[in-house]
Formats: structure tokens, sequence, C-alpha cells
């Protein structure tokens, strides 16, 4: 097999690979993007109270970033927390 065959072949297989992982990667975002969507449903049924307490949390048994930020997402959109 020649060098440019090598080349050739060396260079489909990134390609698929790289198209797989782009794939893959989509997926994922795709799914992470669904169940914000969901939690910031569910949010939005719960008071400013405990939306504040979810930010709040901290440590092992503390909420993750993620739900922290769906929080402060529903209290700015009730009008709370402008600017910060």
């Amino acid at each position: 097999m020649g060098f440019w065959n090598k080349l050739g072949e060396v260079s489909y297989k990134t390609a698929k690979f790289l198209g797989n992982t782009a794939t893959v990667v989509s997926n994922g975002i795709e799914q992470k993007a669904g169940e914000l969507k969901e939690l910031k449903q569910e949010y939005e049924q719960k008071p400013d109270e405990e939306l504040v307490r979810i930010i709040k949390s901290k440590g092992f048994t503390g909420n993750s970033e993620s739900e922290k930020g769906v929080a402060r997402r529903v209290l700015r959109e009730r009008g709370y927390m402008s600017g910060s």
C-alpha cells in the first residue's frame, strides 16, 4: 500500500471518528437541554423562598450548579435579582 493510499485511509477513519464524536456530543447537548427545560418547568411551580434556598444550598448535599442556575433564571423572570 502506497503512502497516499495509507494517508487516505487514515484521513477517512479520522473523519468518521470525528463525525461519530460530533453526533454523540450533539445528542448529549440535546438531552441536557431537555433536562434543563423540564427542571425549569418544575421550578416555575415552586415558591420564591424555595428557589432562594436552592440557590444558597452548599456542600455535598447542596443542589447542582445547573439547578441553581435554573432557580436564578426563574427568579430573574419573576423580577428578582435584576442586575446580578
